[in-house]
């Protein structure tokens, strides 16, 4: 490359990570001054039986933790439970549905930074969104092009639901390793995309499902394999690849089988939360048959559970089928436990997002009216995040 070219190169890489840190800031900026202001001003009024636990003095930070905080503090404090709790109200739950990377990163920033657990949950949080925003630019322009990966970014900060990611929550851990492990399978990097689906699955368990992608990117890449050197070696790299978060998972299911004696500890306690196996159909169109008896806490999983529909169809009308593939058995699986917070873990299913952006982008119109009406959500629901009520 020449000198002309490599500068180019430089400032335009310059120019992203400006505009995905300004954008990440500004949301975050938007999103702090409307939690605090809850807190401020329709906390102090509300019954005592509504109030929610506090993980800070610092009512700025403090906004960001609600319900499943506790959980991961609790795995950061004592380790995973040996035996499920019997508590009023928390019969037959254990904290063994969480999974080990975020609270065990988050201890060790704790130590490594000498700040309380909680903190260091922001931070990693934080960090995971913020280093996640440039990946799904880059990933966003080579599918849609430039306009669609600026649209992109400001989709996953101001979608409602987006103050997740700065909480301490998971899902933007999730996030990041799931964009880098789809980059590195886009280039046949099949260690690193097994490593990072590594990450994902130690994060969430849907993160095993990085393997699809992969998979669709070898057989699409296989016609270009033709030194039957290169075909072993491309061969053997990804397969151990794959085994790489298959493995990973497996280790977590071997210490669960040692600690409580079932390796599927961890999906036969989701009972404990009333999530049970259904038909993913049933759960699109159940809220539909309930003659508008439906929670509104749910209302905007129920939105989001559609407009995931909607974003798969673009996937697969623009046949990016490695995107296609993962997209449809994240959204089945995660709709066949029950509609209970599609809304934010939507948003942990990154192409399906990136396809809304390269819907949006050759339509400016409806453009700033779905960004609009999306960050106007946003900012109603952080309100009833920050106050600890009932959208999640």
């Amino acid at each position: 490359m020449s000198g002309y070219g490599a500068i180019a190169v430089s400032r335009r890489a310059v120019t992203v990570l400006f505009y995905c840190l300004a954008t990440f800031l500004l949301s975050r900026l938007l999103l702090e001054a409307i939690g605090v202001g809850a807190r401020e001003l329709i906390y102090p009024v509300m019954q005592a039986e509504f109030r929610r636990a506090e993980f800070s003095t610092f009512v700025w930070l403090d906004i960001w933790g609600v319900w499943d905080t506790e959980w991961f503090l609790d795995i950061i404090r004592d380790g995973y439970d040996t035996a499920v709790r019997t508590t009023p109200g928390m019969e037959g739950q254990a904290n063994w549905a969480f999974y080990p990377l975020f609270p065990y990163l988050s201890k060790y920033v704790s130590a490594a930074a000498g700040v309380e657990p909680f903190v260091a949950m922001l931070i990693v949080a934080n960090a995971a969104f913020a280093a996640a925003l440039p990946v799904i630019w880059y990933e966003t322009a080579h599918h849609y092009g430039e306009r669609a990966a600026s649209i992109a970014v400001a989709l996953f900060c101001f979608l409602p639901g987006s103050y997740v990611f700065s909480s301490a929550y998971s899902e933007s851990l999730f996030l990041f390793a799931v964009i880098v492990s789809l980059a590195f399978a886009r280039r046949e990097r099949w260690l690193l995309a097994g490593c990072a689906a590594a990450l994902a699955t130690m994060t969430r368990n849907l993160g095993i499902l990085l393997v699809l992608p992969m998979l669709v990117h070898a057989w699409q890449a296989h016609g270009g394999w033709r030194d039957r050197d290169v075909v072993l070696a491309r061969r053997v790299a990804l397969l151990i690849g794959m085994a790489i978060p298959v493995a990973a998972l497996a280790g977590f299911m071997a210490y669960l089988n040692q600690l409580t004696g079932d390796p599927l500890a961890f999906a036969s306690v989701q009972s404990a939360w009333k999530r049970e196996l259904q038909n993913p159909v049933l759960t699109l169109i159940g809220p539909f048959l309930l003659g508008g008896k439906v929670q509104p806490e749910i209302v905007p999983s129920i939105v989001m559970a559609w407009v995931s529909v909607f974003s798969l169809g673009i996937l697969i009308m623009r046949r990016n089928w490695p995107h296609a593939v993962f997209m449809t058995a994240v959204a089945g699986i995660t709709l066949a436990s029950g509609i209970l917070s599609y809304f934010r873990l939507f948003l942990t299913m990154a192409p399906g997002i990136m396809a809304l952006a390269a819907f949006l982008s050759p339509r400016p119109g409806v453009l700033w009216i779905a960004l609009g009406l999306a960050a106007a959500a946003n900012g109603a629901m952080m309100i009833t995040w920050a106050l600890g009520l009932g959208i999640y």
